[in-house]
């Protein structure tokens, strides 16, 4: 298995010592929001994000090790793996960081910069050996931080990995199971990414090759599933090409979410003249996300804010359960006597 491999490459060679200015060391065990040890490093830190990747050099191992897990976080409760797995996959990590960047880099771009590209090192290690053994958890771990990272490498990875998926390099060696795993894992590296940084997405729906248009549509069908409509709706004023916005009306007719009824309506407009088929499609999916909209207001069930006070036989029960007043909607669930039966 791939994870004792990687036990017993650790046991053999440690993590690599890290070079950094002394003054710039964080206390162990702090909170990013809490204080450093001087001024210097204070001024370091940009954002949260760069207080965690600050910490990744930092001269206690165990302190880097926590930072790396804090990176490598589980989205929710069903991305969780097993323990040991996680741990060699965090000293990998490590061990590729400080390979390609010995010393911390001090301006927080290029700090950002090397944790970006030890991450994709780590993600590229799927397409080089389709074949390591429980390669679908291994996707699950090294796609957590896609949309926590910044820059535009987010999408390119995303997109080759799309491409891969749909051309199969890894069908061969996985299981059904493990296959929706792994594709589970890739959508929701899509998803998470910011809606304007997916231009390679919409791009390569232009592209000669037939093989990357099916993967590109099968990405759309990944924000479709997710009700991504921000990308969604991106990608509809992106697009120039009449089928592919033809497709992205048709999965926001089907989500019915009003809050896609502004922009819809902006891009009728555009479209008038330039392409009515396309304006007429848009106005037939507002008036069906109107309607939607409207309907799903009936069916709001109401219930009480607190507990009821009175007895349980006072408690109203559907009409079908009574044969006294079926006209009733809801009634108690013993008879009352009506005192006024004319009203």
């Amino acid at each position: 298995m791939y994870e004792e491999r990687f036990v017993e490459e650790e046991s053999k060679s440690s993590i690599p010592s890290k070079t950094r200015p002394q003054n710039a060391s964080i206390k162990p065990g702090c909170c990013p929001s809490e204080e450093f040890d001087n001024d210097d490093a204070v001024s370091a830190l940009t954002s949260p994000l760069d207080a965690l990747l600050f910490r990744l050099w930092d001269d206690d191992p165990g302190v880097a090790r926590l930072a790396a897990s804090t990176l490598y976080a589980p989205r929710d409760k069903n991305d969780q793996l097993r323990t040991e797995t996680e741990a060699a996959l965090i000293e990998e990590f490590l061990r590729r960081l400080y390979g390609l960047t010995p010393s911390q880099p001090i301006p927080a771009t290029e700090r950002i910069d090397a944790v970006s590209r030890a991450a994709r090192t780590l993600i590229k290690t799927l397409q080089i050996d389709p074949r390591i053994p429980f390669l679908e958890e291994r996707a699950a771990f090294v796609l957590r931080p896609i949309g926590k990272l910044t820059g535009w490498w987010q999408a390119d990875v995303v997109c080759e990995l799309l491409y891969d998926l749909y051309r199969g390099i890894w069908a061969p060696h996985l299981t059904k199971p493990q296959g929706w795993s792994l594709r589970d894992s890739i959508a929701r590296a899509l998803c998470t990414l910011r809606s304007e940084i997916l231009t390679p997405l919409w791009n390569g729906l232009e592209s000669d090759d037939a093989l990357r248009r099916g993967a590109m549509l099968l990405g759309i069908e990944f924000l479709n599933e997710a009700h991504a409509i921000p990308s969604l709706l991106y990608g509809l004023g992106y697009s120039r090409n009449h089928v592919v916005r033809s497709r992205v009306v048709n999965y926001l007719e089907q989500i019915g979410d009003a809050s896609s009824l502004p922009r819809l309506a902006q891009i009728r407009r555009e479209t008038a003249y330039s392409d009515w088929t396309l304006s007429r499609q848009i106005a037939r999916a507002m008036r069906v996300i109107e309607r939607s909209s409207q309907d799903s207001a009936h069916r709001i069930l109401l219930r009480p804010a607190l507990a009821p006070t009175e007895a349980e036989y006072m408690l109203l029960r559907p009409a079908a359960e009574s044969v006294d007043r079926p006209d009733m909607l809801l009634r108690p669930a013993i008879p009352v006597h009506d005192e006024n039966p004319e009203r």
